[in-house]
């Protein structure tokens, strides 16, 4: 199993076909077809019944598709902990300019970060450089 069938089968899903759902994902047809093939074979069961004009999923293949839904769920989950230490970012960092340059430029930018880390001291000094 590997997360492209995964991804394949949510877009059959989602399409109603394999065509439809290897177009949507900008891959060839016989690759999606073939990847949904190897996949019943590792799992050992069919999830879908191929018609001429799209798929019926058994009900084996409804259960895999909310299983997967789950995996997908917790894939982005997993793929977020990289950015959930941004709020523990403490200290202090010093910006030196005028207050125009204050104003202007990096008001937006100073709102933003005071939000995003509100751990973080911002020290605006004022000078020429």
């Amino acid at each position: 199993m590997n997360l492209n069938q995964f991804k394949y089968l949510l877009a059959i899903y989602q399409w109603g076909s394999i065509t439809k759902a290897a177009q949507e994902l900008f891959v060839a047809a016989p690759s999606v077809s073939s990847a949904m093939k190897e996949l019943e074979e590792e799992l050992g069961y069919s999830l879908m019944i191929r018609h001429r004009n799209g798929v019926t999923f058994t009900e084996q293949g409804e259960a895999a598709v909310e299983i997967i839904k789950d995996i997908e769920n917790k894939i982005d989950r997993l793929k977020k902990l990289d950015n959930m230490d941004e709020t523990a970012l403490t200290g202090q960092v010093t910006l030196g300019g005028t207050p125009h340059f204050y104003s202007s430029l990096l008001l937006n930018l100073l709102l933003n970060m005071r939000q995003k880390y509100p751990q973080l001291k911002i020290v605006l000094k004022e000078g020429d450089s």
